[in-house]
């Protein structure tokens, strides 16, 4: 959702900033962060009413995609590290490719 959203205000910028846009993206940021905070501690609430497996799970499986999202971000960083436009090029690419796939399935 945060990658899909992001990718219009930084194609609208061409990468170009300023501290303006700057300061928009990181209200925009934080503004997810908030609200993925509230859904978690929801969440942590109902399943510590029920068997305490459920809430083993939960935080098991935070746990797991977090440290898989940081070996996601060091495997990029690695990758694009000496290209031109590096880190903003693979970025984008990522972000297109999941929208040619969103299009794709619903368009059959």
């Amino acid at each position: 959702m945060i990658q899909t959203s992001w990718f219009p205000v930084n194609s609208a910028t061409s990468g170009k900033g300023g501290l303006g846009i700057f300061l928009a993206i990181c209200a925009f940021s934080g503004t997810f962060g908030v609200a993925d905070a509230h859904v978690q501690s929801g969440m942590d609430g109902d399943l510590s009413y029920m068997q305490p497996e459920f809430i083993q799970s939960f935080l098991g499986g935070l746990a797991a995609f977090g440290v898989l999202t940081s070996a996601l971000r060091l495997i990029t960083k690695a990758v694009f590290d000496h290209s031109s436009d590096g880190l903003r090029k693979g970025a984008n690419r990522s972000v297109v490719g999941e929208l040619d796939e969103d299009l794709d399935s619903n368009l059959s």
